[in-house]
């Protein structure tokens, strides 16, 4: 434990730079656009209920901002294959390490984007203390959920692009989007499917228990997320299978970077 708590500081004295950054470029984007909007182009615009917007899609996009982060670290720590190679640390614990990290950026930057959100939200209603606190623990939950399934596939892609420079060169950047675009397109026509909803979209729903943490604050501006329409049975199922990724991503990457 206490060399992985050494291989996460080293993440951290590298990246804690990059992430202070990314977090006042989210603030001045999402309070900084509305503000000019309103001041240069439309006066007539309910400022708060766009920052509150603008919060919330900072907060879905931060998912893939971290997982640029995750690939880029990679790619980078490629270069020094060496220090992989004979580093007396597990090689599930390095790359658990750098997982660990961006999974701590998630929770800082929707930690901010939610608090942004709920200051905004109380200036149109009253929330007691507890209503905010939940409201930010469901957005966090949401960030966690999302992203347990998100860095796998990243490890897996990054896994599949250093295989494929070998034969391929440059190009397999391209490669790699074109697949990534290819599974994200045959994940919806499966989970639209007839068969998928009667096998996973039935039964006791699970997203209930979220749903109320969120909704009274996203109500203020006749918002919702959805979190209502999650089941049980395609919880047990994601979960299933991003810990079949985590488990397949980590010895594959192992493979061809050590090949």
């Amino acid at each position: 434990m206490r060399r992985f708590w050494g291989l996460f500081i080293r993440e951290w004295q590298t990246y804690y730079k990059w992430l202070l950054s990314t977090c006042i470029i989210c603030i001045g984007v999402t309070v900084g656009i509305p503000v000019l909007i309103k001041k240069y182009i439309d006066a007539s615009i309910n400022q708060d209920s766009t920052i509150f917007i603008m919060a919330i899609i900072v907060c879905i996009l931060s998912f893939l901002i971290v997982c640029f982060q995750f690939f880029t670290n990679l790619k980078h720590e490629l270069q020094r294959v060496d220090i992989w190679l004979h580093t007396p640390a597990p090689f599930y614990e390095l790359i658990g390490a750098k997982g660990f990290f961006s999974l701590l950026t998630s929770i800082i930057l929707t930690l901010i984007m939610s608090i942004e959100a709920v200051i905004v939200a109380s200036t149109e209603s009253d929330f007691s203390l507890l209503a905010q606190l939940e409201f930010i623990i469901g957005m966090i939950f949401f960030s966690i959920s999302f992203l347990f399934s998100l860095l796998p596939l990243t490890l897996l892609m990054f896994s599949c692009y250093v295989k494929m420079k070998k034969w391929i060169g440059k190009l397999s950047i391209f490669t790699v989007l074109i697949i990534l675009f290819g599974i994200v397109y045959g994940l919806v026509k499966i989970t639209s499917s007839a068969l998928y909803s009667k096998l996973f979209l039935t039964g006791k729903k699970s997203g209930g228990y979220i749903d109320n943490f969120i909704d009274p604050i996203v109500q203020v501006y006749d918002a919702t997320l959805l979190v209502d329409d999650l089941y049980w049975r395609e919880d047990l199922l994601n979960i299933f299978i991003s810990v079949l990724m985590i488990i397949v991503s980590v010895k594959w990457c192992k493979k061809v970077v050590t090949e």
